[in-house]
């Protein structure tokens, strides 16, 4: 009776451990779905808002004096409101090229070899010659017009047909760019500072004459003196505010804000800047592109430098290189190398591919040499267990009916593992592109607003990126660095996604 009980007493005893083991599981799995749940809410929340961009919609005023100052375009009631990047654009919207141009009239020609010394200069004349109080001939046009204009008006006047004749506007030669511009910003110029701009006293005397006639003008398109209306990006401060967040504008400017709410001129649109622009220095002006380029230029260099090196080196480990210390030792130090601290890689890469081998600092190149460095331990590890999965039926199947060893790994190991292979890349590429350490190490966090064209350039990734907004003190930023953040999980998400449907896909159970 006493034996029974005892037993029946540890046997609920236990049972009871049981539950209690399953409810602290149960326990852990829900506090980890609780801590990336607040994490996720709170990024969401935090980096929603980032997508929206307060824009007002104004008056643009395409003048001479906002070529020079940009904010002088706009009416004073939105001045302080819109961003400077906006104010900045401005002058490159009304003046394309910082150079003179002088209005000719060309004839009009059927020749298609005339060289530019066959050009019948005395047949060039000026549009309006009797105001223009100056003759058309050779020499005149000759010191004139610059290179440029000379090989516009060959192409012209080489061209077939009549077409090629009528009034034109070609480049005029650096020094009456020179002089037409110092008049520009100054009312009179001195005998002294009109010598200096390397043009006759003759010469310049019938370039007032043009200028007087408006046969010569600075090169602005044709919004010059143009009115319009358009909702252009507001400040940083104005979006703060019009989100409900913390802003710096003061009682007025908020007043104005409200003002102009109410009237319907400052509304949230969708933020394109966030998509097409490079880093700024202005949060309502700052965008992934230029990181995004940067991060697929890198990741492309990875995949290719990691797949065949690490799958190549996976295939000799496993099926070719003979049991013993020196192979021992290779496999050791490759499981070793998946557990190194990303950080040391990024040191590796500093000394041997910058400081040893002279690549160009803060390139893709480097941060994917060193990114691979790093990916190249998972490929092989995974490509081995890939390898190792694979019966070896099928081997010697293979090799029983004539085929070599290389044969039989190349025709029928190989197909039956690659989905292994390349689960195991992807998931290492998708490890590869958050990292920020090693990229920090080699220059890839640099202030870098252009996008890279080449694989030298200087570059930077989305990691490196969200890094440098994260350090920054205004406002603005802290809603940017969520959503990059979002944007880079939803990427490496998807590429831990596509590593899983490869493996359900192709996976072969033996």
């Amino acid at each position: 009776m006493g034996a029974g009980s005892d037993e029946e007493r540890l046997r609920r005893k236990r049972f009871r451990r049981d539950k209690r083991f399953k409810c602290y599981t149960i326990g852990a799995v829900l506090v980890a779905v609780a801590f990336i749940g607040f994490f996720l809410f709170d990024l969401i929340r935090t980096g929603a808002s980032a997508f929206w961009h307060a824009k007002v919609h104004t008056e643009i005023r395409y003048t001479e004096q906002a070529a020079g100052f940009g904010k002088m375009a706009f009416p004073e009631e939105t001045r302080e409101l819109v961003s400077r990047g906006r104010m900045r654009l401005i002058p490159r919207e009304m003046e394309r090229d910082p150079r003179a141009e002088i209005r000719v009239r060309l004839p009009a020609t059927r020749s298609r070899d005339a060289a530019e010394s066959s050009i019948p200069w005395e047949r060039i004349t000026w549009p309006s010659a009797a105001d223009a109080g100056v003759t058309a001939e050779a020499a005149l046009l000759r010191s004139l017009i610059g290179e440029a204009g000379r090989d516009e008006i060959r192409t012209r006047w080489q061209k077939k047909g009549p077409d090629g004749g009528g009034a034109r506007w070609v480049l005029a030669a650096p020094a009456v760019d020179r002089y037409v511009a110092a008049k520009r910003s100054e009312e009179k110029l001195t005998e002294a500072e009109a010598t200096g701009l390397a043009l006759a006293p003759a010469r310049r005397r019938q370039v007032d004459a043009l200028l007087e006639a408006g046969l010569i003008r600075r090169k602005y398109n044709e919004r010059i003196g143009t009115v319009v209306d358009a909702w252009v990006t507001a400040s940083s401060d104005v979006d703060q505010y019009v989100k409900g967040k913390h802003s710096r504008l003061d009682e007025d400017a908020k007043a104005r804000v409200d003002a102009l709410r109410e009237q319907g001129r400052i509304r949230t649109r969708f933020n394109w800047n966030f998509f097409t622009n490079g880093n700024s220095k202005l949060p309502e002006m700052a965008g992934i592109k230029s990181a995004a380029v940067g991060s697929v230029l890198t990741m492309a260099l990875v995949l290719a430098f990691t797949f065949p090196v690490g799958v190549l080196t996976a295939i000799y480990l496993e099926e070719f290189a003979p049991d013993n210390k020196l192979t021992q030792t290779i496999e050791v130090n490759i499981n070793n190398l998946a557990a190194v601290p990303s950080i040391l890689f990024g040191l590796l890469g500093l000394a041997a591919f910058v400081n040893f081998f002279a690549l160009p600092r803060s390139s893709a190149l480097v941060g994917a040499l060193t990114l691979s460095l790093m990916t190249l331990p998972i490929v092989i590890i995974s490509s081995r267990a890939a390898l190792r999965a694979v019966p070896d039926s099928i081997r010697l199947g293979a090799m029983s009916m004539g085929a070599t060893r290389w044969q039989a790994v190349c025709h029928h190991v190989l197909p039956q593992s690659i989905s292994g292979m390349l689960t195991g890349t992807i998931i290492g590429l998708a490890q590869a592109m958050g990292e920020t350490a090693p990229l920090i190490m080699i220059g890839m966090v640099a202030f870098i607003p252009s996008m890279a064209t080449g694989v030298t350039d200087p570059t930077t990734a989305l990691p490196a990126q969200i890094y440098l907004w994260s350090t920054e003190s205004q406002r603005g930023f802290v809603e940017l660095t969520a959503a990059a953040i979002l944007v880079l999980l939803a990427v490496l998400f998807a590429m831990n996604a596509l590593g899983v449907l490869l493996r359900a896909r192709y996976e072969r159970r033996w």
